[in-house]
């Protein structure tokens, strides 16, 4: 499991939402789920609170759990002192929480991070109770699921640079699909939510150096005599690829959620 201590200062940063976006998905979750005051929510890597935050102020019974204690502190310092706000740092594939428990729980971008993410599904499964709901999510680019999104592009080639000098980026353990797939073995009814939709607006040249300072857990694993020499190359290929690296360009951004109920 990733612990993202060393990025939690710049999490936001480089990973926040628009603004108004994290109400909208606050507003699909409590719609979806028919959410009420006493409707208990558990989130999985809850982190710095980008989704939870919205929930967490309109007072919903909120617990977290999440490995990083930096990250805790974030979220903390952001939502302050919640009496319905409960935050337990520790490992996801054990949690410290009765069966049944819980009404909705809710993964964000975690699931691709964890080699053992069955058994974070099942304990997650544990603690909901039996008509409670499963959602997981996350923003995705229409372009970037075609293969044409320039940003997936720079992300792949920085990936393509590094298997050419024998190393690899972090092991992405579960996708989408795969999510699907096991939540479907378990009869699973599944409902798709898409709550917003933006353009992201970025310069080549801030993401190929975001990849130059390890800010995605990508990069984490990589030998450090490969990064500088990969640096370089990503450089040469952007500037041959899109000429200025400092014009910005864009492409439309969507935050969807799978909203699941099991029948148990």
């Amino acid at each position: 499991m990733i612990n993202f201590d060393r990025v939690a200062d710049i999490y936001d940063a480089t990973r926040g939402l628009p603004e108004g976006v994290d109400e909208a998905i606050a507003d699909s979750i409590v719609a979806a789920t028919n959410a009420g005051p006493g409707t208990r929510f558990l989130e999985l890597g809850v982190g710095t609170g980008r989704i939870a935050a919205p929930l967490i102020r309109r007072g919903f019974p909120f617990t977290g759990v999440d490995i990083s204690t930096q990250m805790l502190d974030h979220l903390r310092e952001k939502v302050g002192d919640v009496p319905t706000l409960t935050l337990i740092q520790g490992d996801i594939t054990h949690l410290p929480l009765e069966a049944g428990s819980q009404d909705v729980i809710i993964a964000v971008h975690v699931f691709h991070l964890i080699k053992e993410w069955r058994k974070v599904l099942d304990e997650a499964l544990r603690v909901l109770q039996p008509d409670g709901f499963f959602i997981y999510g996350g923003n995705v680019s229409p372009e970037r699921l075609a293969g044409q999104g320039d940003y997936g592009r720079i992300r792949a080639e920085w990936a393509r640079l590094v298997r050419d000098m024998g190393a690899a980026a972090s092991t992405r353990y579960a996708e989408w699909t795969d999510l699907q797939e096991a939540l479907t073995e378990r009869g699973a009814y599944i409902a798709t939510y898409r709550p917003a939709t933006w353009t992201r607006e970025f310069r080549p040249i801030d993401l190929i150096e975001a990849m130059h300072r390890r800010t995605f857990s990508a990069s984490w694993n990589v030998p450090d005599a490969v990064v500088e020499p990969v640096h370089q190359k990503l450089l040469a290929w952007g500037e041959e690829t899109f000429g200025d690296l400092n014009a910005p360009l864009a492409e439309e951004e969507e935050f969807l959620i799978d909203v699941c109920r099991l029948n148990r």
